[in-house]
């Protein structure tokens, strides 16, 4: 990923938080990182309203991550609604949930959701999936900069 794009956790787990930032830093991923503790916070930030109207201090991201684990399904919330919001369709939004359960994943893809993984509580695994992950979002990257006509057949 480019490191001036910016990369916003939806977390409200410091634990967790502090080991996602200690896995970005030891991948050698450089991105600003903006923490947001909650679905409703991250709405917020991504629609542009108070206190986050400026652009310039508070960017876009390029990726998501999203615990999907919090209460009330306000992560499904966030999902459907980023999904619906002009501008924001196309942003890449990464679950993370503690729960491995088929039938959820299949209701978090059908909202929107990209790509969903296991929460890890170990570093060297964090730092493993947040490698995968830097080379997936660099494929899609690459993928959706692509002409359509390179991919087609004569």
């Amino acid at each position: 990923m480019q490191d001036d794009k910016l990369v916003i956790v939806v977390e409200d787990d410091p634990n967790a938080v502090f080991l996602f930032e200690l896995a970005l830093a030891q991948s050698g991923i450089s991105n600003p990182v903006r923490v947001l503790p909650s679905p409703d916070e991250a709405l917020t930030y991504l629609k542009g309203q108070e206190p986050f109207t400026n652009r310039e201090l508070f960017p876009l991201p390029a990726l998501l991550f999203l615990n999907l684990d919090f209460p009330e399904d306000a992560a499904g919330h966030l999902v459907s609604s980023i999904r619906r919001t002009p501008g924001l369709e196309s942003l890449l939004i990464l679950g993370m949930s503690e729960v491995a359960d088929y039938q959820r994943k299949q209701y978090f893809f059908n909202l929107g959701l990209n790509a969903c993984f296991l929460k890890q509580r170990d570093i060297h695994q964090t730092v493993a999936l947040i490698r995968k992950i830097d080379l997936l979002h660099e494929v899609l990257e690459n993928f959706q900069s692509t002409p359509s006509d390179k991919w087609s057949r004569d």
